[in-house]
């Protein structure tokens, strides 16, 4: 019986430690958001992430080369003139977010 008790306490402990970190996420997600719109470095970041997010979107196939099974079960359009046009968009809407990023603010790696 000592033994049950002992890990339900340990269980009771981690679940409540867990709910406190998933409680913070938004509030530190937030922050994240709004300190990315003053820093050059982490806009340009955050454009690199978003781009790539969107592409494994429209290329499952991409995603799943990278082991990366979350859109497994699409198989992607890549030869309708939606596809081409999704991916003209997208480009034009990256590099006017692009064009808007200080480049005199980054350091050389960036």
């Amino acid at each position: 019986m000592g033994y049950l008790m002992k890990t339900m306490r340990y269980a009771t402990a981690l679940l409540a430690g867990l709910s406190i970190a998933v409680l913070a996420i938004p509030a530190t997600a937030a922050e994240a958001k709004a300190s990315t719109k003053a820093d050059p470095a982490a806009q340009l970041k955050q454009l690199f992430a978003d781009s790539d997010e969107a592409n494994l979107k429209r290329n499952p196939i991409s995603a799943l080369f990278r082991g990366d099974l979350r859109y497994a079960d699409r198989f992607g359009d890549f030869i309708t003139d939606a596809y081409f046009k999704a991916e003209r968009d997208a480009t034009k809407a990256e590099l006017a977010k692009l064009k808007k990023i200080n480049r005199a603010a980054l350091n050389p790696t960036d």
